[in-house]
């Protein structure tokens, strides 16, 4: 289970920065979230970090098929 001081410090709001390992951590969990489990205040962020990261391809192959459909859940989420 992924605690509420998982999202807010890494989906703090305001812009941030993560070294290459942090952003391979983060990546790592979110491949094993659901969309629903993501607090609803910070949805638009992590589709925003999923979508810039893989646009700039920093998301491991093996993450990639996992983040690819959490990324099309959470832009249901927001469309409705």
């Amino acid at each position: 289970m992924v605690t509420s001081n998982f999202w807010n410090n890494e989906f703090p709001d305001g812009e941030y920065s993560k070294s290459a390992d942090e952003v391979q951590h983060i990546n790592r969990i979110l491949s094993a979230v659901a969309a629903q489990d993501i607090p609803a205040e910070k949805r638009g962020q992590v589709a925003d970090y999923i979508h810039f990261s893989l646009l700039h391809e920093t998301i491991e192959p093996a993450i990639k098929d996992k983040l690819e459909p959490l990324l099309i859940q959470l832009q249901e989420f927001q469309a409705k």
